[in-house]
């Protein structure tokens, strides 16, 4: 007998479990699956959408670019668009129309009290991510940092040979001494547990010596060198090379950095507050309160720089949705699962023996008018396409929901729908849990009364809110003095990251001849309200959006000039003129991520330690999917949440889909 699945939430994690599942060749005699999302439209805190009212521009939550070491993310994509049905009317069609790679990353400095760009170029090559392979073991990591800070250390320094002078006392350049380090540690045996005492004890003390020896060097060598040493006295000294890198995860990453030798030079530099700009790490969106687990954030680096494939980072060729949402739904539905839209959860009930889940309480927050499914997509550009709306003309409510312009996504909605059970036995046999965590205290009161380690779970991986801007400009990126490459971070608070994302202007149809020239998206952390209120505040989420709007145009007051200079007014050189924007200010998009859902998942100390994984909810027919979901990333990302899918689906399964870096 078929095994009737209830997906909740569209996010990434629920289609990678869903896709995996359907992955096989027999599935439709074992499954029957259905996908319950509220609203209109999948993707969670990856959803965007096509404002028809303004260009068919593309909107987001935030800024989305993937990383080259996704493997699993685009194994997923990559088969999703083999399997789509040709269709020469979209232009984008293979993954490699999708994803662009992107390798110039910039970090902005302050300096002497004026913001100074800081380039990085990655080398880019011929892999491709999600072509599979092992990931490195943290001895092999070390021995690529090493590698890797010498050779950053020898360039520069034989650039400066005869400039800098002696020191007082004889002492070896860092990089020679870096040398002796790399040599020493591929020297040794590739498993560290054969390794003596005594080898360790001297590369620790080859590794104090480089650290010394910096002082000689140029800043901004010193600041890179130096992080790349502590991270590997830290990866000896605490045992990570031998015990993994949960083994450091009760401390904060900053302080750990400090302990190994990091002084404020290093900890408070613009590359060490990128990594942390980049997942929103400040509790409770506070600047001030800086909060990652030194062995998550260690291994995240690591991963990131020497594991990616291609390219550093790729950018998505449309908006999330498009790319990544849209392909998902329409190679799912044409594989056979149905999707329920308009169907917000409201409670998950446990069953008496407090074993399994029983019910499922819903809301319908919309009828379809016809007995035919929900048709969610439109064509902008040739390009399938979630509207930033719903479509209301399919809906028997749809003219009241336009008249009250209501929003179906929102924790504080007004609206009610008709209620709906579905029960287990009858409606479903397992259920795969694919809402953030954020939202799962008030979702799952039963199950966190019923097992302590999903309550555990639940209260101890915080989580942040979230917020962004999208500015269309009259002027070209070259009138706007705007930098070479796009993506950049660890600029001025709250808004720390932004990006060139004008290559997307094709994408969007504005009328007429006068279009837009230059498009920048900006993103960052979003402080907490004083209150959060409950439900029944409706009026919250206006408040809380003209706060972020309020912010905006202080942060621009001050903070365009530097990145932007042919953006910025004739008598006030730091601030915005808003006569170059497209439009008015007010009609630019702007977008606080606030809801429970919605919320970005933290990696806060010692958290990773209460993350459960896919099969481990405590209940027997309760399966997990997110990225707050335990994988070995352990950290807010696409690729996070795509294991946990996976995982989820061998866990029903009980197949063995091969996870890149999956946990044994």
């Amino acid at each position: 007998m078929k095994q009737k699945i209830a997906v909740l939430g569209g996010g990434c994690g629920s289609m990678a479990a869903v896709w995996t599942l359907t992955g096989r060749p027999d599935w439709r005699d074992r499954y029957d699956i259905t996908v319950y999302q509220m609203g209109w439209r999948l993707g969670g805190k990856g959803a965007s959408g096509r404002n028809a009212g303004a260009g068919q521009r593309i909107e987001e939550h935030g800024l989305h670019i993937w990383g080259g070491f996704y493997e699993n993310a685009f194994r997923v994509m990559q088969d999703c668009y083999a399997a789509l049905p040709s269709d020469p009317a979209n232009p984008i069609r293979t993954w490699t129309d999708a994803f662009h790679k992107l390798s110039r990353v910039m970090l902005q400095e302050q300096v002497d009290g004026r913001w100074v760009p800081w380039p990085f170029d990655f080398p880019e090559d011929d892999e491709v991510p999600g072509s599979g392979g092992e990931l490195p073991t943290p001895w092999a990591y070390l021995k690529l940092l090493l590698g890797w800070i010498k050779g950053w250390l020898e360039p520069r320094h034989a650039a400066a040979t005869g400039q800098v002078p002696p020191p007082a006392q004889a002492q070896q350049p860092a990089h020679a001494v870096l040398a002796g380090a790399h040599a020493f540690a591929h020297a040794l045996p590739d498993d560290p547990a054969a390794h003596a005492p005594e080898h360790h004890a001297r590369l620790l003390d080859l590794l104090l010596l480089a650290h010394r020896s910096l002082d000689r060097e140029e800043r901004r060598v010193r600041i890179v060198a130096g992080l790349g040493i502590a991270l590997l006295r830290g990866l000896v000294a605490d045992g990570v090379v031998l015990h993994g890198f949960e083994r450091i995860n009760d401390q904060e990453w900053s302080a750990w950095l400090r302990r190994h030798g990091a002084g404020d030079e290093v900890v408070q530099s613009a590359f060490v507050r990128g990594i942390y700009d980049y997942v929103f790490a400040y509790e409770k969106g506070d600047a001030g309160r800086p909060s990652i687990e030194a062995g998550t954030a260690t291994h995240g680096v690591l991963r990131l720089l020497f594991t990616y494939k291609g390219a550093l980072f790729w950018e998505m060729q449309a908006g999330m949705g498009d790319i990544v949402f849209g392909p998902l739904y329409r190679a799912l539905r044409a594989r056979g699962v149905q999707f329920r839209f308009f169907h917000k959860l409201d409670a998950v009930r446990v069953s008496a023996d407090g074993k399994n889940v029983e019910a499922l309480d819903l809301q319908v927050q919309a009828r379809v008018k016809s007995e035919a499914e929900y048709e969610p997509l439109v064509r902008v550009r040739g390009v399938p396409s979630w509207p930033a709306a719903p479509l209301y003309d399919q809906l028997v409510e749809g003219d009241e929901l336009r008249r009250q312009d209501v929003n179906l996504e929102s924790h504080w909605t007004p609206w009610k729908g008709a209620p709906l059970r579905l029960q287990r036995v009858r409606d479903f046999d397992r259920v795969i849990l694919g809402i953030s965590v954020g939202a799962l205290g008030s979702l799952c009161q039963e199950l966190l009364q019923a097992h302590a380690p999903f309550r555990r779970m639940v209260e101890g991986v915080a989580t942040v809110q979230t917020a962004s801007m999208q500015l269309w400009f009259r002027r070209d990126g070259a009138a706007l003095g705007a930098p070479v490459g796009r993506a950049t971070t660890a600029y001025a608070q709250d808004m720390n990251t932004w990006s060139d994302m004008s290559f997307l202007l094709p994408r969007e149809d504005w009328p007429g001849v006068d279009q837009p020239r230059f498009l920048a998206y900006f993103c960052g952390q979003f402080p907490d309200a004083a209150v959060i209120p409950p439900p029944a505040d409706t009026g919250f989420p206006a408040r809380e959006q003209q706060r972020h709007v309020e912010a905006c145009v202080q942060w621009l007051r001050r903070n365009t000039g530097p990145i932007l200079p042919g953006a910025a007014r004739p008598d006030d050189p730091g601030a915005l003129d808003e006569a170059r924007l497209y439009g008015p200010f007010a009609a630019q998009y702007f977008r606080v991520n606030i809801d429970p859902s919605e919320r970005y998942v933290m990696s806060t100390p010692g958290s990773s330690a209460l993350r459960l994984r896919a099969g481990e909810s405590g209940f027997g027919n309760l399966f997990l999917a997110g990225d707050w979901v335990k994988t070995s990333i352990n950290a807010g990302c696409v690729e996070a949440a795509v294991m946990a899918g996976m995982d989820a689906a061998n866990a029903i399964s009980g197949a063995n889909v091969p996870i890149i870096g999956g946990l044994t």
